[in-house]
């Protein structure tokens, strides 16, 4: 994950990955390709991580995703930011509203770590999964996502995805248990003992969709 001494992009800019950043929230750090899950109960819960990460991600210099839908969350989330004198303008920093096929995902993911390794930037890759109820045609396809971002080849990038525990169903929430490998509790991350392999949590969720048919 980590390049000791950065490798050189096509601009000529050098790709150093710090051995670990912090998140902005509970003095809590994470390494290159760590994938988290943060599952809240509250819109306060919520918006310290997410202002957090964001935050110091662009203090940091990184290059910043957030994937939200758009509506008074997303607006209340950009006020925050103002506050925090980000500059919702600028480069570092992008909220998209998801999208409905895992390969598109993946491409938006691919495209902007590629954009930001030319200038040697670090990615935050963060989202409140709401949108996936809007997006997502059901969980297959959702978890097909979040395994994705468990086998991202070399990733100079932290994930971190918000699950609103009462806006989902509780299969939905399990499954997203399993394809963390890392998980915000108690003012800590912890190793998820739930974290399951992504093809074998994709083989289960297809047989049980052959069953239904």
């Amino acid at each position: 994950m980590n390049r000791p001494g950065g490798d050189s992009t096509s601009d000529g800019a050098a790709r150093t990955d710090p051995a670990s950043v912090a998140l902005g929230f509970e003095g809590l750090r994470a390494r290159p390709g760590d994938h988290i899950g943060h599952f809240f109960e509250t819109d306060d819960q919520w918006m310290e991580v997410a202002l957090g990460f964001l935050t110091t991600g662009v203090r940091s210099g990184h290059r910043c995703m957030y994937v939200i839908e758009d509506g008074g969350r997303r607006r209340r989330l950009q006020e925050a930011l103002l506050v925090a004198d980000v500059e919702l303008d600028s480069d570092q920093i992008h909220f998209h509203g998801g999208l409905g096929e895992p390969d598109a995902l993946r491409t938006l993911l691919s495209d902007f770590v590629a954009e930001a390794e030319e200038s040697g930037a670090f990615v935050r890759w963060g989202g409140e999964m709401g949108w996936a109820l809007q997006e997502m045609a059901d969980d297959r396809a959702l978890m097909e996502w979040e395994s994705a971002c468990n086998v991202v080849e070399d990733p100079p990038v932290v994930f971190l995805c918000q699950y609103e525990i009462g806006r989902f169903p509780g299969s939905t929430i399990f499954n997203a248990l399993r394809t963390h490998p890392l998980c915000i509790v108690g003012g800590a991350i912890h190793r998820n003992p739930f974290f399951e392999d992504p093809e074998a949590v994709l083989q289960e969720l297809d047989a049980r969709r052959d069953r239904s048919d």
